[in-house]
């Protein structure tokens, strides 16, 4: 990761843009969970005048537990909250997340709650297949994060796209 990030910001010193910024999601992707690996691309972001987004999910974490009654909850807060609930076996966390966030979805659709955009984000990351890439870069818990290496292996570009596609999808460069 480390590596990664300063190959990015010897590049972008360069002057060269579209390489840091490979360089920088590089770092990100071989080390998702490390506390700088996202800090090369806030700065290209920074020194590109480009806005980074993050793609809207008006969810509890996963794995808190939340003293919410449900009477207080939305329909789609509700629904994950009881997705989440089942139980699930080891190494399937990821999946139960996506579940879970796939239920939240359905209701949104179902009912008539103003998600904020949220419904529309969502629903872009699951038509392009990202929705679990999502999860693993921002939602991600400690069981979730244990599944990351076996993902990566057989997803590399698809994390590589998410980046590009969705965290800097307002890039006007």
């Amino acid at each position: 990761e480390t590596a990664y990030r300063y190959w990015g910001d010897a590049l972008l010193l360069q002057g060269r843009k579209a390489e840091s910024l490979d360089k920088f999601i590089d770092a990100i992707i071989n080390a998702p969970y490390e506390r700088l690996s996202r800090k090369g691309l806030t700065q290209w972001a920074s020194h590109t005048g480009t806005r980074l987004y993050v793609p809207r999910m008006d969810l509890p974490y996963p794995g808190t537990v939340s003293g919410t009654q449900s009477s207080d909850l939305g329909a789609h807060q509700f629904a994950y909250q009881l997705a989440r609930s089942h139980p699930y076996q080891p190494g399937q966390a990821l999946m139960h997340e996506a579940q879970a966030i796939r239920a939240a979805m359905q209701a949104l659709r179902q009912g008539n709650e103003n998600a904020g955009g949220m419904l529309a984000d969502l629903e872009r990351l699951e038509r392009n297949g990202m929705l679990e890439a999502y999860i693993l870069f921002h939602r991600a818990t400690r069981e979730i994060a244990a599944e990351y290496g076996a993902y990566l292996a057989q997803n590399r570009e698809l994390l590589r796209r998410y980046w590009l596609e969705e965290v800097l999808r307002y890039a006007q460069n």
